[in-house]
């Protein structure tokens, strides 16, 4: 009787890894190629329109350079990046830099558009900053 000659043992289980890994990344393509609307969420549409309709005074500033600013009718001090929203409907604000530094930047936004510009470099001066019209 001829002795058998012992044939390579193949498995499923050398491929099952390689098509497990494959159908993932297969599904990660193809998320990532799915559109999306963003129009149809609710909170984008809420954030678009309150600042498009508002008044907002943006300060930028170095975190150890402080301020004053008059925005609404009311004063506010602080030091570093700071914004406010005029709910009055105005249209201006008044910025006093208040210690040493570098120096204080302001934007006034109106409806979603920047409107007017301002710095102040020097300590104890100011910068107004107002729509025209």
């Amino acid at each position: 009787m001829a002795a058998e000659v012992p044939r390579p043992h193949r498995t499923h289980l050398t491929r099952g890894p390689v098509v497990a890994a494959a159908v993932p990344v297969l599904v990660l393509s193809l998320a990532a190629c799915t559109p999306t609307d963003s129009s149809s969420s609710s909170s984008s549409k809420s954030k678009s329109s309150k600042s498009s309709s508002s008044t907002v005074v943006v300060i930028s500033a170095a975190d150890d350079v402080c301020w004053t600013a008059t925005v609404d009718g009311k004063k506010h001090k602080g030091c570093g990046d700071a914004e406010f929203t005029d709910r009055k409907g105005g249209k201006s604000a008044t910025v006093v830099k208040t210690s040493d530094g570098s120096r204080v930047g302001v934007k006034l936004v109106v409806r979603g558009k920047t409107v007017d510009r301002g710095s102040v470099w020097r300590r104890n001066h100011s910068t107004v900053v107002v729509e025209d019209g």
